[in-house]
């Protein structure tokens, strides 16, 4: 396994760049660049550091991913064709899904339930923009009763 490249693999997988990452981790980023392109192999503490600012444990760094759904292979399969932008474009829809849905995983009577929760969402049901204009909006009643 190329350790460089499965910490440049999971950094690009984050969106960060070398001098994010480098400056998270608190090593420099021509250190970094050294351990991408496996000039130098990292320390287990700086591997750790890595992978804990990556979101990742050990174990999650050194799985190789045999196991791939049939969802996810459908995906790939769909998308070997495409043009770069359009791959792009794609990977930025799932970037703003995982920032705007949350997979609730809880377990109900003895049930495993899997549900996804809008994020913009609040519980009275309004979006976050929703929300603001009501306040607002009432704002500028108390403003005008107050005449």
């Amino acid at each position: 396994m190329n350790i460089g490249k499965r910490i440049s693999e999971f950094r690009k997988l984050n969106k960060l760049t070398g001098v994010e990452l480098a400056k998270r981790v608190g090593i420099t980023r021509e250190y970094l660049s050294h351990l991408e392109k496996g000039s130098k192999t990292p320390s287990f503490e700086t591997l750790q550091n890595i992978c804990s600012e990556l979101g990742i444990t050990l174990s999650d760094f050194f799985k190789e991913d045999t196991e791939v759904s049939p969802q996810l292979k459908e995906l790939i399969n769909n998308a070997k064709d495409l043009h770069p932008d359009l791959l792009n474009n794609i990977n930025d829809m799932i970037s703003t899904l995982k920032k705007n849905y949350k997979m609730v995983k809880t377990t109900i009577e003895g049930k495993n339930i899997e549900y996804v929760v809008d994020l913009n969402v609040k519980p009275n049901g309004l979006t976050k923009e929703e929300e603001l204009e009501a306040y607002q909006l009432l704002q500028r009643l108390k403003e005008l009763e107050g005449k």
